[in-house]
């Protein structure tokens, strides 16, 4: 069997919980525990894979992400070519948190960003 090598970045939210993002794909999960929410992270990417696999895509997603599509579907674990890493300062105004606070999301809401 192959594999794709994913890395992810796991927080550590306010309330407890971790967020495992999975960098190259737009995966987020969120469970109680680190490793719960790296599981999660391998379920969501693989549903991820198979729903491209579905439309046709899947070839096209994984070369965007940078995984070769030449070593695609040989044995062996395949990573994404990284030519350079940056840490990005995002310009955040003190207007988006006096705008966020006028409404209060809903629980569905809230929890649309990520899989639970």
């Amino acid at each position: 069997m192959s594999g794709l090598i994913i890395t992810a970045s796991i927080v550590k939210t306010g309330k407890g919980r971790y967020v495992a993002h999975a960098d190259v794909f737009p995966v987020m999960t969120k469970a109680s525990t680190q490793r719960g929410a790296v599981k999660k992270l391998r379920e969501a990417v693989l549903v991820l894979l198979r729903d491209a696999a579905e439309a046709g895509l899947l070839m096209n997603m994984l070369e965007e992400a940078g995984y070769t599509i030449d070593l695609i579907g040989f044995p062996g674990n395949r990573q994404p070519i990284i030519y350079n890493e940056h840490n990005v300062v995002v310009p955040v105004a003190a207007g988006l948190r006096a705008l966020n606070r006028k409404r209060q999301p809903t629980d569905e809401e809230e929890n649309s960003y990520a899989l639970n």
